[in-house]
Order: structure tokens, then C-alpha cells, then sequence
């Protein structure tokens, strides 16, 4: 099942995006892929630098599962037969910013900012086009029928706070 969703995804181009709080030297996901197959979510993790909370190094972003159906902090590697969906082509690191194409999406590139905040976190945000314009993003969901794709829907947010989706059907 989870290879039917890997094949969906890479046709579709269509990720989840929010941001997160770091621990230590890592933001442990910028963005996330939801689908409603079941409840397991790719998660694309930013390690950065701890006093500076840029991106650390040239390939700082990684994707990896939450296996929710497992548990709540259950999490695993991708494989390298889901590399070819899941995985990142490249990155493109300046100052605080990455921006990177996957393997399964390489006409959505994602843009990830990463700070620190007045508390002293790191976070970080993700954008990519959402209904042509470039928002920052909320949530994909990635809707399966059977062994096909029946839709996405991506929710993001203006610049001032509108909300903006956009539903894919395919």
C-alpha cells in the first residue's frame, strides 16, 4: 500500500507543509506529505547550525516516516526504493534558506526558511505554488481511490493570513 502511494505522490508533485520547533541541531520537519491511505506521514527534517539556526552543511533537508499507525514518536527511514518518490533530487543552500526538488516532484519545488525566534528555537517555514501564486503552506492531502489518485488538496496562507487551497483532481 505504501508503494501505491509513493507512485501517486510522484505523479502528482503535491506536499504538506508547516513549520516546526528544533531540537538541538535539527528542525525535525519543515514539511510533511498526509495521505489518506492511512495515518503514516513523510516528514523532511532541517539540520541546522545550533547558534546560528541556518542550514547546516550542503544537504541539510531528509525525509524520513512518522509511522503514526505504529505510534506517536514511532519513526523510520525511507527506502531506497521510496527514494525515487520521496527523495530529494537536490539542494540549494543560501544562508537561511534551502530550496529543494524531489525526486517525485520536480515541478513543485519546495523553498524552506529557517530562524530563530525570540524564545531562541529554531524554525522553520516552507513554501511552494499553491493556485499559482507562491504561499506559504499548510497541509496536502493526498486522496487515494483504490489503486489510483482521486485528488489533492493543498491549504497555505497569504502573506496576510487568508486562507488559500487549491484541489488537484487527476
Amino acid at each position: 500500500m505504501r508503494k501505491t502511494a509513493l507512485t501517486l505522490l510522484r505523479i502528482t508533485g503535491s506536499i504538506c507543509l508547516t513549520a516546526h520547533t528544533a531540537h538541538a541541531a535539527e528542525i525535525p520537519s519543515a514539511f510533511f506529505v498526509a495521505k489518506s491511505q492511512n495515518k503514516n506521514q513523510v516528514h523532511y527534517g532541517v539540520r541546522v547550525d545550533d547558534k546560528t539556526c541556518t542550514p547546516a552543511g550542503n544537504a541539510p533537508v531528509w525525509p524520513y516516516w512518522r509511522m503514526l499507525e505504529k505510534g506517536p514518536n514511532v519513526i523510520e527511514a525511507i527506502t531506497s526504493s521510496e527514494q525515487k518518490y520521496f527523495g530529494i533530487d537536490r539542494q540549494e543552500v543560501e544562508g537561511p534558506t534551502v530550496r529543494i526538488v524531489l525526486h517525485g516532484l520536480p515541478s513543485r519545488p519546495v523553498v524552506i526558511q529557517t530562524w530563530r525566534d525570540s524564545s531562541g528555537a529554531c524554525l522553520a517555514s516552507s513554501t511552494m505554488t499553491i493556485a499559482g501564486s507562491l504561499r506559504r503552506l499548510y497541509s496536502v492531502f493526498v486522496a487515494i481511490k483504490f489503486f489510483s489518485l482521486d485528488h489533492l488538496d493543498i491549504t497555505g496562507w497569504t502573506d496576510d493570513g487568508a486562507v488559500v487551497r487549491e484541489r488537484i483532481v487527476l
